[in-house]
């Protein structure tokens, strides 16, 4: 390439700079559209499986409320079937007495024993 042909452009090197800055700015805007355009699909898609998980959640738990509420009605419904005893209402139910050996409050007419500390067996008491 002749030496004079890159002497004679018509347009000069401030205005070129220009032209390229402009072209790399589409370029850089280009590139940041895309970026926020797949930011904002995978926020789409990750609110989208986040409320999935939680219908999820939701139906197991209700299904094991649902499970559980079964068994207690089948659980009563057992117990009435199987037990079916009258109870006698006339006799009260006994009670039971408890012995106190060394237990709680010494009963009436017996002290409880007296007890002597350290100090007492340090000082020859």
């Amino acid at each position: 390439i002749n030496a004079e042909y890159m002497g004679e452009m018509f347009k000069s090197d401030s205005h070129m700079f220009k032209v390229k800055q402009k072209l790399d700015h589409g370029r850089k805007s280009l590139v940041g559209r895309e970026e926020r355009r797949k930011l904002k699909s995978s926020k789409k898609m990750g609110k989208q499986i986040q409320a999935n998980v939680i219908q999820e959640r939701n139906k197991r738990k209700k299904e094991l409320l649902d499970r559980i509420e079964m068994f207690k009605k089948q659980r009563t419904s057992r117990n009435t079937e199987d037990f079916d005893v009258d109870l006698d209402v006339d006799e009260p139910p006994k009670k039971k007495h408890r012995s106190s050996k060394g237990k709680g409050k010494p009963q009436k007419g017996k002290k409880a024993p007296q007890r002597k500390g350290k100090t007492s067996r340090k000082a020859g008491r």
